[in-house]
């Protein structure tokens, strides 16, 4: 991960200066996370992603291990450097939402 907000870090546990150089797979339940890693190896190959610009609910993890339910939005674009990747997530309703100003 490239960058990490306020809002990230109450809801994941992990402070800025913890997430940021650290795999997207911290976020990712272990039994979500050879899916995760096919679909980046398609994108890389292809510089097309069928979820850029959907929103996808499934679940993130913790620090502490627990599950909560999200919503992603995903952008990729080619560059010179390579595919890019944006992700936007947000908590899915309930209690625990992580309110922003």
């Amino acid at each position: 991960m490239q960058s990490w907000n306020p809002q990230a870090a109450a809801l994941f546990g992990w402070s800025t200066e913890e997430a940021v150089g650290r795999p997207l797979t911290i976020l990712i339940p272990p039994r979500l996370r050879e899916g995760h890693l096919a679909g980046l190896t398609r994108v890389r190959s292809s510089g097309e992603s069928v979820l850029s610009g959907r929103i996808i609910r499934l679940m993130g993890l913790r620090r502490d291990g627990s599950e909560i339910p999200i919503a992603l939005t995903v952008n990729t674009w080619r560059g010179d450097d390579g595919v890019g990747y944006t992700g936007v997530i947000r908590l899915v309703g309930g209690a625990g939402d992580v309110e922003s100003d």
